[in-house]
């Protein structure tokens, strides 16, 4: 993939095709990608490897992560013109909802704003909001915030919210 047109037609297509081919599939990033002028919709699946190839992702402008699942994303840069804000969902984070797989060598600069005030509970992440596999070599450089009008409950973290796996040689340096 070497525009962000053809990783549009990835998301919208091409992803749920490979989500049911198992977790063998792997997808080159080419070139760094920007998104400017681009409506970003979220890959709902993915179960194989994203390969940035030491990429950088910019310009995306979204109420949601990359992917809602994906298995693994490795080598890849989310830029400062890139942002992730929704004012209706409970969840967010920069590149995914759950991953399943590793996430590795993964640099968020982009934010992540959770802002409303009819949800009793949330979970944020500036990566990843559920990992159920590693993360190793990540870094998160940019605010995670939620901003709500009243107290609720929540989890927020600075590069994962929730984990049931390893976070190794990782740091969050932003605000949280």
């Amino acid at each position: 993939i070497s525009t962000a047109q053809q990783w549009m037609e990835f998301v919208n297509g091409d992803a749920a095709a490979l989500a049911n081919n198992g977790t063998n599939d792997i997808v080159n990033i080419t070139a760094d990608l920007d998104f400017t002028g681009i409506e970003y919709a979220t890959a709902t699946d993915f179960k194989g490897v994203v390969n940035g190839n030491n990429k950088t992702f910019k310009n995306i402008k979204a109420s949601t992560p990359l992917f809602k699942n994906v298995t693994s994303v490795k080598d890849l840069t989310l830029d400062a013109t890139c942002s992730f804000t929704t004012t209706t969902s409970n969840t967010l984070a920069s590149v995914a909802e759950t991953s399943r797989g590793l996430i590795s060598n993964v640099t968020n600069n982009a934010t992540v704003t959770l802002t409303t005030a009819d949800i009793d509970t949330y979970v944020v992440g500036g990566i990843v909001v559920y990992a159920y596999g590693d993360i190793e070599n990540s870094t998160n450089k940019a605010a995670v915030k939620v901003a709500t009008n009243a107290p609720k409950s929540g989890v927020v973290g600075g590069l994962v919210a929730y984990t049931e796996a390893k976070v190794n040689s990782s740091v969050n340096m932003g605000n949280v």
